[in-house]
């Protein structure tokens, strides 16, 4: 009785596994559909590619929406997310614009650090206000904003 528990214990998830291959395995998870990317991530190498290392501390970052899930499976980041009442951890998905940008200076940063920005060099302009200014000037300092906002994104 307990070899046959223990080989059940076995066959059981390898059939699993095996069953979900041959299935829903070969559709699933093949394409990033949701993520608004247009990388396919799995011909990705973070090391070859971005410069990615082990050990790299992970610092408070924004990234644009279409880089971010490539971007911070290569690095460690923060990132800022909207603050829910369920949990005391930030656990919904990113946020981007200014709700991001005052999250970061107000509650990651220092007030001398500069904000970490990852976006497309190759992009249009205008699809982030972020990523448009950081690309233009090099870096947004903390005390910096786009000349186009008002002060509120100032810090």
């Amino acid at each position: 009785m307990i070899a046959f528990v223990i080989i059940a214990a076995i066959a059981l998830p390898a059939f699993s596994s095996f069953q979900w291959l041959h299935t829903s395995g070969t559709r699933t998870g093949t394409t990033h559909t949701r993520v608004g990317s247009p990388i396919d991530f799995y011909t990705v190498n973070c090391s070859e590619d971005f410069g990615a290392e082990l050990g790299i501390k992970p610092r408070p970052h924004y990234v644009e929406r279409p880089l971010f899930y490539l971007f911070s499976g290569c690095y460690p980041i923060y990132a800022s997310s909207p603050v829910r009442t369920r949990w005391a951890t930030k656990t919904h998905l990113p946020q981007y614009g200014k709700p991001a940008f005052d999250d970061l200076h107000t509650n990651m940063l220092s007030p001398d650090e500069p904000l970490l920005v990852g976006c497309f060099v190759e992009r249009k302009r205008g699809t982030d206000i972020i990523c448009d200014y950081a690309l233009q000037n090099g870096e947004l300092a903390p005390a910096q904003a786009p000349p186009e906002l008002d002060d509120a994104w100032a810090c």
